[in-house]
């Protein structure tokens, strides 16, 4: 999108300001909100593909949660899958748009 001629004009609607914005603010996690009607600062991207999980949905744009709960993902399908002997990977979606959590799918076939 092209610069803004005068982007401290009143007029100019949040729309405008933050659809320009191509990075994240560098932040401290920090939740504000609730799932609904909020937002997280300094979320964590779980990946796309991992040993033990595949992420769902990835047109929804949920695979992003605070760190922590991305570590704790991360253990969690290792040890599911190590302990369960699941033949499949560990799927997830991630909600995090304020609460940061983060819902264990099915296990998806190889």
């Amino acid at each position: 999108m092209p610069p803004l001629a005068n982007p401290n004009d009143p007029k100019v609607g949040a729309k405008e300001l933050f659809g320009r914005k191509v990075l994240p603010a560098a932040m401290p996690t920090r939740v504000l909100g609730f799932y609904a009607h909020g937002c997280i600062a300094g979320a964590e991207a779980l990946p796309i593909n991992g040993g033990t999980w595949q992420v769902m949905r990835l047109s929804r744009n949920r695979f992003f949660a605070h760190p922590d709960m991305v570590a704790l993902l991360k253990r969690l399908s290792e040890r599911a899958h190590k302990d369960a002997g699941w033949p499949g990977s560990w799927s997830a979606t991630c909600r995090s748009r304020a609460a940061a959590r983060c819902s264990p799918g099915t296990p998806a076939i190889k």
